[in-house]
This record gives structure tokens, sequence and C-alpha cells, in this order.
């Protein structure tokens, strides 16, 4: 990033005061740890209509006014959604097939760990990001983004200052080219509007050699033509199958492009760039 240019700023620090030697050594292990885990996002440069944007840089809400809009309109924008989303709304993931938070976080950290710096897109309200930023040994810096200010809010009270969260549109992200190490979406793509879009974008960001998770929903038994159901579809419903999403990944340049797991209607799909 140039000198001079706005940054985005996270730090954690552990103060110990008047404490006894023994306590102090303890506050001094702890705090190193922290500091490796703490989100250092300051050199991530960003995209010249983000820097131009001062609302961007003070409050970390990078999305445009269109996307500020469908927010609004989407129940994923609403509070009262944002707060049930993980008190009850994401448990029922698991009649889809999902494994659950810790099993995803841990097939996410085998297929993208160790790595430097992790985008973690259309994070919700952070359950799986907070599992993988506190994940020992695995991602030295993760920022989190959701087009929802309301499940934004949630993520940035779960996550503290083990990740930083900020408002994005995973089609429109505000980083600069090939700036992440790794990038994961959980439960994600079959929301975005426009998901080869949204799949552009993460490539874009990543840099060459860098990993990809995406878990998203299938359809669990398909009728019809892939082609009449593709052109019907709507954001917030099951892709044809897990081919499919694949095939979208590979068409804006991911490679070794493979599932690495599937029950019923949930899909994980790693890939490289």
């Amino acid at each position: 990033m140039s000198a001079g240019a706005p940054r985005v700023t996270a730090d954690a620090r552990v103060v110990a005061r008047g404490l006894p030697r023994r306590a102090r050594s303890f506050e001094r292990a702890w705090t190193a740890r922290r500091a490796s885990k703490a989100p250092r996002v300051d050199d991530v440069p960003l995209t010249e209509w983000a820097l131009s944007t001062k609302e961007s840089v003070d409050g970390g809400d990078f999305r445009r006014a269109r996307a500020k809009e469908a927010s609004l309109r989407s129940p994923f924008g609403a509070e009262a959604f944002a707060w049930a989303y993980w008190r009850g709304y994401r448990q029922m993931f698991n009649a889809l097939g999902y494994p659950g938070p810790d099993a995803e976080a841990e097939c996410a950290a085998t297929v993208l760990a160790p790595s430097k710096r992790l985008l973690d897109a259309s994070c919700g309200p952070g359950l799986i990001t907070e599992k993988l930023a506190k994940a020992p040994g695995s991602f030295t810096s993760v920022i989190a983004i959701d087009y929802s200010e309301a499940m934004v809010k949630e993520a940035r009270e779960r996550l503290g200052d083990d990740a930083l969260a900020c408002c994005a549109d995973v089609s429109d992200l505000p980083f600069a080219d090939e700036v992440f190490d790794a990038v994961h979406s959980s439960a994600g793509a079959h929301c975005w509007d426009d998901p080869v879009k949204g799949f552009v974008e993460l490539h874009r960001t990543l840099r060459p050699g860098g990993k990809a998770l995406v878990s998203t929903v299938v359809l669990l038994k398909t009728t019809g033509s892939e082609e009449d159901y593709t052109r019907k579809r709507k954001s917030n419903t099951p892709f044809w199958n897990e081919r499919a999403v694949c095939r979208m990944m590979e068409s804006v340049g991911f490679r070794n492009v493979e599932v690495v797991r599937k029950d019923k209607c949930f899909v994980a799909i790693k890939a490289t760039k």
C-alpha cells in the first residue's frame, strides 16, 4: 500500500500492571499468542473506489448504495434474523446434511491452513469465522465480510479482536487483487444474487497458488433439465448439483476443483488459483 493511503486497522492488546512476576510472565505469553492471532489487516490494499470512500475506511462499510438497499430488502438484513441465525436457524442446516460448525471449521482448517491472510466471505454472524480465527497455527489474520450490516454487527460482537468483520458485497469486493492467501465461504454461495460474480471476486483477490474452500447447497434430487432449472433459479435456493458448482468455479479460473465432502444437500468444494 502506498504511503499515506487510508488503512483498515484492528489491534489486540493485553495490559498487565501490578501483577506478581509469575502472573506477568503468563500475561506476556498470552499477549504474544494473542498478537499472533490478532487481525493485522492494516496492510491489506483496497481498490480505488474503496479508498475513495471515507465511510469505508472509518466504519468498515464497503458496500455501494445498491448493495445496501438490497441488504435492507433481504431477510438476512433484519436484526431479528441475524440474532436468531446461530441461535436456531443455523441448526436446521443439519437436516440438509451440514456437519455442524465444528466439523465445518475443522474441514476448512485442514484444507486451507496454514495460511497468512484468510478471507471469510458471507460470514453471517461469524459462527465459523470465530473457530477459524482461533484455530491454533492456522491463520495469521482473518477478515470476514457479509453484505448484511445486522450480520456483521453480530459477528463483531462474537469475534472481538480475533478477526475483523466488515460490510461488503462478495460480488464487488473492496480488496485489491491477490491480497489473500486463502478464501472461505460457508453456506453462502447459493444466497448470492450473482454466484459467478462472487466466484470471480474470490478468484481475483486470491493470490496465485492460494487455496479456496466453498460449502453450499445443491438439490437432493433433480428433475427436468439442468439448463431450465439454472435459468429460473433464484438466490437462496440450491444449485443443480455439485458438478454445476465445480463448473462455475472452473469457468472463472479456479484449478484443481474437487469435492471434498458431500452429504444430502451439503457439498464442500476446494480449489486453487
